[in-house]
């Protein structure tokens, strides 16, 4: 075996040739293949983009805002806007990724999961 020079890179068939293009190699140093796959293998799983979410008002507060708080906590590259709202008219008014409905749809366009039953009970007193 002989003696290496400091900076030398042993390869698994030096007779062959490389494939792509070669970049120096240097102390100090990382090539702009390694950086390219570093950012890549960083990337990688990651979730990003915004999110827009519309829930009405009372549900939304209780059930939805600690849940967008948990996958934000999860996936803080994503931006999330969530309005609560119990105007009616304003899931077809917005550009929404989800919107949590309660009650029959009107608008046929629209493609609806039941997420969970809604039962409710009418409750008067005579006077």
């Amino acid at each position: 075996a002989g003696r290496r020079a400091a900076g030398s890179l042993d390869r698994p068939n030096p007779g062959a040739e490389e494939e792509g293009p070669s970049w120096p190699m240097g102390v100090g140093r990382s090539s702009p293949r390694s950086q390219l796959t570093d950012q890549i293998q960083a990337r990688r799983g990651a979730v990003t983009g915004r999110l827009r979410l519309v829930a009405p008002l009372g549900f939304g507060r209780v059930h939805i805002a600690p849940l967008v708080a948990a996958f934000q906590e999860t996936h803080p590259a994503v931006k999330v806007e969530l309005y609560l709202s119990d105007r009616h008219g304003t899931i077809a008014e917005g550009n929404w990724d989800v919107a949590v409905h309660i009650g029959e749809l009107r608008d046929s366009s629209l493609v609806a999961q039941r997420i969970a039953p809604n039962d409710r009970i009418c409750c008067a007193a005579c006077r």
